[in-house]
């Protein structure tokens, strides 16, 4: 039986949503490489697989549109991930 693909996607957490990893030095932005099954390849499992509660995400975008919890991902996407945002 073959071995089951896998999709790579990058996951982009902006403003401190993720800690930089260890040897990694300090940014405002950090980004991690995530693994997903295809038939499970979302916005939602890609921040899961990236370790980042979905409460401390605000926004979230792919190739620049803001996208939902359930948008399909293929190979190579990058998800960008934004926290809430507040000011008045």
């Amino acid at each position: 039986m073959a071995a089951a693909r896998t999709l790579s996607v990058t996951v982009v957490a902006h403003a401190g949503l993720l800690p930089p990893a260890s040897g990694e030095e300090p940014a405002f932005t950090v980004r991690r490489e995530v693994t997903l099954e295809p038939a499970a390849a979302t916005v939602a499992a890609a921040i899961a697989g990236a370790g980042i509660s979905r409460g401390e995400v605000g926004v979230v975008t792919v190739g620049g549109s803001l996208v939902e919890d359930t948008y399909p991902l293929g190979d190579g996407a990058q998800v960008h991930l934004y926290p809430h945002f507040g000011g008045g």
